[in-house]
């Protein structure tokens, strides 16, 4: 027995580091992708509003989230606990829904790179609410300098004077709500991170839960939370008025593939294999990846300080997936 555990001990170690490794490239990948659908609802909420981008993009991620499940599973309703569906409905509420709805609104204020900063807040959120119980996630010494490097070239990155020039603020709008609204929003979508590592997790410490089933359960919650803020706002015929609006309707359309339906369910498969803390500050190194869409798009040149918090960034994801 002693020696078929010696032989067993390096594969597992193996596979320990293949989930590591697997969790965080799903998150880097989400953050990517993250980045591309930010950029596309920001341009998208100038013309039709960010209540209008929010629930159209979400219905859209409902329906095709829904169908690759149901094609996929050979079932119409996610085949999941009661707990999970609790958990993770409350997950989507919060982290798609409210968290949605506050940074939606944020990006048009901010635009999408300032909007990123207060975002940036979110891996902080992420590891102090799973550090109590019943996650009790308590990350070591590299991975906490490994979140603090990733926040820190973030924001320095995004915070740099004079970064969003290029966005014109609307005239509603004031740069002390928008903060409040990305402040609001990452701590949203923290907890809604958090819920859904939550669901992942069992009383036998062992990861459980279909990832895709996931995904679906969190959009629904988040649709249900979008709709009821329209019908509230009252700004159902403006959503309806924004249907017509063909070009609007194509970026709304890519985003949510690359966004909420690609992204998302990377981000559920990220969650699954490692800490919500961990998971949370690679996902949002999407500002950083927003350098470059930021200048093809609305021609904001990446300065030295830029190039310097990207490689702060990375340095500290990479301590992260190696940890």
């Amino acid at each position: 027995m002693w020696q078929w555990r010696r032989f067993c001990a390096p594969i597992a170690l193996f596979m320990m580091d293949w989930a590591s490794i697997a969790g965080g490239s799903a998150a880097l990948a989400t953050a990517f992708l993250w980045a591309c659908s930010g950029t596309a609802w920001g341009f998208a909420g100038r013309r039709i509003g960010a209540l209008a981008v929010n629930i159209l993009r979400i219905s859209l991620a409902s329906a095709i989230l829904w169908g690759c499940y149901a094609i996929a599973h050979g079932a119409w309703l996610p085949q999941l606990s009661g707990r999970a569906w609790v958990l993770l409905g409350i997950s989507g509420a919060i982290g798609v829904g409210i968290g949605d709805i506050c940074y939606f609104r944020c990006v048009v204020i901010m635009g999408p790179r300032l909007a990123s900063v207060v975002l940036a807040l979110s891996p902080i959120f992420a590891s102090a609410i799973s550090y109590f119980p019943p996650l009790r996630e308590h990350l070591g010494a590299q991975a906490l300098v490994g979140i603090c490097l990733t926040v820190a070239g973030v924001t320095w990155v995004v915070a740099e004077p004079g970064a969003g020039r290029a966005w014109q603020m609307p005239k509603d709008a004031s740069f002390v709500q928008g903060l409040a609204l990305g402040i609001a929003g990452s701590m949203a979508s923290a907890l809604g991170m958090v819920l859904t590592r939550m669901a992942f997790v069992t009383g036998a410490g062992e990861l459980a839960t279909d990832s895709s089933a996931a995904a679906v359960v969190r959009v629904w919650a988040g649709l249900v939370v979008t709709a009821v803020a329209v019908i509230a706002s009252r700004r159902v015929v403006m959503v309806g008025r924004s249907l017509s609006d063909g070009r609007s309707m194509l970026i709304v359309l890519a985003g949510t593939l690359v966004g909420p339906v690609l992204g998302i369910w990377l981000s559920m498969v990220a969650l699954k294999l490692i800490p919500a803390g961990i998971g949370v500050a690679l996902i949002y190194t999407s500002p950083i990846m927003m350098v470059p869409l930021a200048w093809a798009f609305y021609h904001e040149r990446p300065t030295g300080r830029a190039i310097a918090g990207t490689v702060l960034a990375v340095l500290g994801a990479a301590l992260l997936m190696l940890r």
